[in-house]
């Protein structure tokens, strides 16, 4: 049987494999980050969205380089990062109310987040164990940026936008608190 030149055969070939995979996901979240930016109405989340698009920049030049220095594969397209990003948009189109237009954009990004970094670990670890110190060191830092990202986010969810979003609801008159929900 004749090999794929794509094929995973070892742990060296996973590692660019996941390497090419996250290029993609942080080309594509340039993009989508551009477009979330715009759409935020807390002049808080907009900083904090404008500082993780930097992140994002960095991150993808430091694996453009990883790329061109230690990798010999194609960039591979994440779907999954593709779903993520399609239900974000999705849910993003049927918010009406900018108080909850924030709360669906934080949880559609930590949802990415979340899954970025528990790949920049599985990298990072691969990095190590195939003695690739300068890859698995990126691959960590990259980790730590995703995880202080999350902090920030989880942070002004809790102290603002829920905040935000409760006054609506005890504005038009929705307080979950005394709903009964029945399944």
């Amino acid at each position: 049987m004749v090999k794929n030149d794509n094929s995973i055969s070892s742990l060296h070939h996973f590692c660019n494999h996941e390497a090419g995979k996250l290029t993609s996901i942080e080309t594509q979240m340039k993009q989508n980050l551009r477009e979330w930016i715009i759409l935020a109405r807390s002049r808080q989340l907009r900083t904090i969205l404008y500082d993780y698009h930097d992140v994002v920049r960095q991150h993808a030049a430091k694996l453009e380089s990883f790329y061109q220095e230690e990798v010999n594969a194609p960039i591979v397209i994440d779907r999954a990062l593709e779903a993520f990003v399609k239900e974000a948009n999705e849910k993003i189109k049927q918010c009406s109310d900018p108080e909850i237009m924030d709360a669906c954009l934080v949880t559609c990004i930590q949802a990415i987040n979340h899954f970025k970094i528990l790949l920049y670990k599985t990298a990072g670890v691969f990095a190590k164990e195939l003695g690739m110190e300068k890859a698995a060191i990126t691959f960590r830092e990259m980790e730590t940026n995703e995880k202080h990202i999350d902090h920030c986010l989880s942070q002004l969810t809790q102290y603002d936008i829920n905040k935000n979003t409760q006054a609506l609801l005890i504005i038009t008159g929705e307080n979950l608190k005394n709903k009964k929900y029945t399944s």
